[in-house]
């Protein structure tokens, strides 16, 4: 194999120390400023600075009576937070759904890809159900163009893992689960920067297409973790006038939120949620205003972004929310313990690529079609030794 050089390495990073401590010291300095802001709002009921925020966007409008909630529950030994977690599971369903795929590989010749999802629904009564989807695309199934037309567009593969974990989340109601969570955010801001507006659509169209069918069926929340959102110092920055730009919301909590805190929960005003519309089976479904989120501390790093249609605040269901997710940490040591096994079974190694490729082979030939592996490629990947 070919090792790095770690004296080199060092020697590389050593150049760079004078910008790293600048941007460190810079971050550091923007946290404080943005804590004594916190601290200060943390004075008043939440409702109080709300009058002020009418007119910005990219906010989080805080919807309860305290900005923080405590768990109010501690533990001596690792034990007694199991049983606990335990009491709090016991006869509820969990689901857990992620994704995973193979590109079209430019080792072969024939433009195919596959896409994985997988569902993960915990019974949590020594019972569980594991749910699995594949779809595979050709280059006729592209929604978008591309320089070559033969080939696959990475974004038509992108979106077809996002519709195909939305399926999943779907089939799992079938086992009439309490929660489904979903390893990726509601907030489909990242999606903007792309170029094509129809990639953006295909999403949005997808993610309400579930959010409405689920509604009144099973609660369900994204989660994000790390989170990079800036909603709650963006609110603080403009309800109190300040400069700086605004911090990550997950470093601005982490020291004001113990093991199994949780903030209050905020109604998301990001700018991409004016476009949460469409028809669905002939009727409007709006979910411009209707997606919330709150931070919860389950482990030693920080708080992670809960994100959930807010229907589970309006029908009072949000500690019940945060209970089976804080139960859910604790059997998967501080993560949901139904996403980390979705996301074991969903991966598809470098192996299981070679066998998907083999598949496509041996049908390719059954059937009579053009196939070849490229020399060229094929050996770049074999193992130097």
């Amino acid at each position: 194999m070919n090792k790095i050089d770690r004296e080199k390495v060092v020697e590389a990073v050593f150049d760079k120390i004078d910008s790293l401590k600048n941007v460190s010291e810079a971050e550091r300095t923007s946290l404080e400023i943005y804590q004594k802001a916190y601290q200060k709002a943390k004075n008043n009921p939440p409702k109080e600075i709300i009058g002020k925020l009418d007119d910005y966007t990219d906010i989080g409008i805080p919807l309860e009576n305290k900005w923080e909630f405590s768990f109010g529950k501690t533990f001596e030994t690792r034990k007694e937070m199991r049983n606990w977690a335990r009491q709090i599971l016991e006869g509820e369903a969990i689901a857990g759904v992620d994704g995973s795929q193979a590109p079209a590989d430019k080792i072969i010749s024939i433009p195919i890809a596959l896409v994985r999802a997988v569902g993960f629904v915990n019974k949590h009564d020594s019972d569980y159900r594991r749910l699995e989807k594949y779809r595979c695309l050709t280059s006729e199934d592209s929604h978008f163009e591309s320089a070559d037309y033969l080939r696959l567009n990475n974004l038509e593969i992108n979106y077809a893992r996002f519709d195909l974990e939305n399926e999943i989340a779907l089939k799992s109601l079938q086992e009439n689960p309490s929660l489904i969570l979903i390893d990726n955010t509601f907030i489909l801001s990242y999606l903007l920067f792309t170029k094509t507006g129809e990639y953006f659509k295909l999403h949005l169209d997808s993610l309400l297409q579930l959010l409405n069918q689920v509604e009144g069926e099973s609660m369900i929340a994204g989660v994000v973790d790390p989170s990079q959102s800036k909603e709650i110092s963006t609110t603080l920055s403009n309800a109190y006038e300040i400069k700086e730009k605004p911090v990550h919301d997950s470093s601005l909590l982490y020291q004001n939120l113990d093991l199994f805190d949780r903030s209050c929960v905020y109604r998301s005003k990001r700018k991409v949620l004016n476009r949460y519309q469409t028809t669905y089976k002939g009727n409007k479904v709006d979910y411009s205003d209707g997606i919330g989120f709150f931070y919860l501390r389950t482990h030693s790093h920080k708080p992670m972004k809960i994100e959930f249609p807010l229907w589970i605040h309006e029908e009072g269901l949000v500690e019940e929310l945060a209970d089976l997710i804080r139960g859910s940490c604790v059997i998967g040591e501080g993560y949901p313990y139904e996403l980390s096994k979705a996301h074991e079974h969903v991966i598809i190694s470098k192996k299981e690529k070679e066998k998907f490729y083999e598949i496509v082979q041996k049908i390719a030939q059954r059937e009579g079609i053009d196939y070849s592996i490229s020399q060229k490629e094929f050996k770049k990947r074999r193992p130097v030794r």
